[in-house]
């Protein structure tokens, strides 16, 4: 385990990074303020979800072989960026509704927990940051390489899911507000939608 010092460093720069506002917290706080703050929590628990799998793969030496591979890397981004773009299509499409066709989401909560999945696995920024951020953290005199890596990975986890479930609980607000308001709330999902298609414009041509 991290020496006391480390770990008090490693959870404040978690608790950083997870309050920064970014594609994935907006995507809650959006998620919740049109439904409920339930739909953001399942995304938030996608999303956490997907951060278990790329702790897993980063333990294992799979991302590593990934970005090792341009070609492989590339079947990722742009798997990646087609996704997102998809669901920034149906941001803008959602937005053509009345308020009253989308007061309830047309999803599942299953369905938005996979959503959240998707999002985090298509998303190669996220390895890229892992592979980065977590090895700092590592020190083989503590233990085993891959041992360390998921300890350090689920303490970030963790946080991410209690800040992502805050963003979504202090939605409400934000809600009441776009029930009074529907054609703000068009514009909050175009909003939604244009952030999404920055993303995937984003992780398809800059991402290297």
């Amino acid at each position: 385990m991290l020496p006391f010092d480390e770990l008090v460093l490693f959870v404040m720069m978690a608790v950083t990074l997870a309050i920064t506002p970014g594609p994935d917290n907006l995507y809650v706080l959006s998620q919740s303020a049109l439904y409920r703050w339930q739909i953001g929590v399942m995304v938030t628990l996608g999303l956490c979800t997907g951060l278990v799998i790329h702790t897993m793969a980063i333990a294992l030496g799979v991302t590593a072989a990934i970005l090792a591979s341009p070609w492989l890397f590339d079947v990722v981004r742009y798997s990646g960026a087609a996704y997102l773009a998809f669901l920034a299509l149906q941001s803008f499409q959602t937005s053509q509704l009345t308020f009253t066709a989308q007061q309830s989401p047309q999803k599942t909560a299953f369905q938005f927990y996979r959503r959240g999945i998707l999002m985090n696995l298509s998303n190669p920024k996220v390895a890229l940051f892992f592979l980065a951020f977590l090895p700092q953290f590592i020190d083989l005199q503590h233990g085993e390489l891959a041992v360390q890596l998921i300890q350090v990975g689920t303490i970030f986890i963790l946080i991410t899911l209690i800040v992502f479930s805050g963003y979504a609980i202090m939605a409400k607000p934000l809600q009441r507000y776009l029930v009074k308001q529907p054609h703000h709330q068009r514009r909050f999902h175009q909003f939604t939608g244009i952030m999404l298609l920055a993303l995937a414009i984003h992780i398809a041509f800059f991402s290297v």
